[in-house]
């Protein structure tokens, strides 16, 4: 199988139809990450050039050769990542827990840390986690259109 590269687009066959994400970056700690567009499709979209033009939903580190291998995921094409999307993005992880609730944060723009104490602003939950999900986590997500807002922390 061939390595995947920064700009392909992979369609994602969910229960409730395809998906679409694009490759955008890799790290040495996380591996690839995804731009991940939540929207469902009954087929392949005749112009995928303009769905990867717009926003997306969020970002996701995925074992992507892992998933091309198993056929979860497919790549359909190859187009440039957006200008804005080119930019590593700002993410986030909990550090002490009280509760089930995060006391703190740590946000990461790919280089530096910092730290956020106390509650996040709305702005700040929109940010991603630094995670590395499975391929059928990724799936079950997109399934339930879950958006990082949505999270309790």
């Amino acid at each position: 199988m061939k390595r995947p590269k920064i700009g392909d687009v992979i369609e994602i066959p969910t229960s409730k139809g395809l998906a679409y994400a694009q490759y955008a970056h890799k790290t040495q700690m996380h591996g690839n990450l995804l731009r991940v567009f939540n929207h469902l499709y009954d087929s392949r979209p005749d112009d995928l050039a303009r769905i990867m033009a717009g926003a997306h939903d969020y970002w996701q580190f995925v074992p992507l050769s892992y998933g091309l291998n198993k056929q979860i995921f497919f790549v359909v094409e190859n187009i440039s990542v957006p200008l804005e999307a080119q930019v590593f993005p700002t993410l986030r992880y909990p550090n002490a827990w009280l509760s089930g609730k995060a006391e703190s944060w740590t946000l990461w723009d790919g280089e530096k840390e910092w730290r956020i104490d106390g509650e996040l602003t709305p702005e700040q939950r929109k940010l991603w986690f630094i995670n590395v999900a499975t391929p059928s986590y990724l799936v079950g997500h997109i399934e339930e259109q879950w958006i990082p807002e949505m999270d309790p922390r």
